[in-house]
């Protein structure tokens, strides 16, 4: 009778640490996947949403809190966001208050502070990733060129071109028409990435993907004039504003 009653206890005993370990496991597979970096488009998009959603606001206006948020730059460009920032960032955006969003933002949709900056050795510095050699004096470069501290040696800027003697204005080739394909690729999207391309009249994406919208936001791009098309996305109309330039 002893000995079933120790079975008993030790299958008991067995099965509360295996679902221990699973929700260790699931804890562990959290916590890791919350310090993911985010890059731009995963926050902005995240913000976007979150905020449209809980104020009711209009498409066009919700368009712009996506490009504002972007600020120019990639959506592909990592943020200083973790996917758990984001998700608070989010979170906080919908229990937020309308009256002052998006003029002011929830604190935990602030840029977090910045690590400290390593002291380096003497005669380097830090460069963002590692501490390289010091700048010599600018007038140790000859011939208008300028110190390159990851190189360690004088180099032209962009766009010259060292002759022998001086940097000149380098060579420029011929323009080239920039399609859909293109300019995904040239902001960082990936191939699987560019079926958003298919249809689309060129001259109204690269408008559109130069101005922050992303593959998923091109189809407004099918069956429109694109000259028309580029210059409202220039004068900064939204995607669901180009019906005008239907052909």
């Amino acid at each position: 009778m002893m000995r079933a009653l120790l079975l008993v206890i030790a299958v008991a005993s067995c099965a509360q640490m295996k679902r221990d370990w699973e929700a260790q496991q699931r804890a562990n597979a959290a916590a890791a996947a919350a310090a993911q970096p985010a890059n731009l488009e995963t926050l902005c998009k995240g913000v976007q949403s979150a905020y449209c959603a809980h104020c009711g606001v209009d498409q066009a206006a919700c368009s712009q809190t996506y490009i504002t948020c972007l600020g120019g730059r990639s959506p592909a460009d990592p943020s200083a966001f973790t996917m758990g920032q984001v998700d608070q960032c989010g979170a906080d955006v919908q229990a937020g208050d309308c009256n002052v969003m998006p003029s002011v933002w929830p604190a935990s949709c602030s840029t977090p502070t910045q690590v400290a900056t390593p002291s380096c050795g003497e005669g380097t510095t830090w460069d963002g990733a590692q501490c390289v050699a010091t700048a010599p004096a600018a007038s140790t470069c000859s011939g208008g060129a300028v110190w390159d501290a990851a190189q360690n040696q004088c180099v032209c800027t962009a766009g010259t071109q060292w002759d022998g003697a001086q940097c000149v204005q380098a060579a420029q080739p011929a323009p080239r028409r920039v399609h859909c394909r293109d300019a995904l690729l040239d902001k960082g999207y990936g191939p699987d990435q560019l079926g958003g391309c298919k249809g689309v009249d060129d001259r109204c994406a690269v408008a559109a993907i130069a101005r922050g919208y992303g593959p998923d936001q091109l189809g407004a791009c099918r069956g429109v004039d694109g000259r028309c098309a580029e210059d409202l996305i220039a004068r900064g109309y939204g995607m669901d504003q180009l019906g005008t330039c239907r052909r």
